[in-house]
């Protein structure tokens, strides 16, 4: 997750970030957001599973 976001910051700072000529790179910057907030929504789904399971526990 922490490479992830050093990739997207990184290509952020790229000054042909967003121009019509560079659109191989938008499209990979796309993805990578995509998957960032994939993986976020995972990371929550099983925070909620780990804390439902506790409760069953306990």
């Amino acid at each position: 997750m922490t490479v992830t976001k050093t990739i997207l910051a990184t290509f952020l700072g790229n000054p042909h970030f967003r121009q019509p000529y560079a659109a191989n790179l938008n499209q990979a910057y796309d993805q990578l957001e995509q998957l960032v907030e994939r993986i976020n929504v995972e990371l929550n789904f099983v925070d909620v599973m780990d804390k439902l399971e506790a409760e069953a526990v306990g």
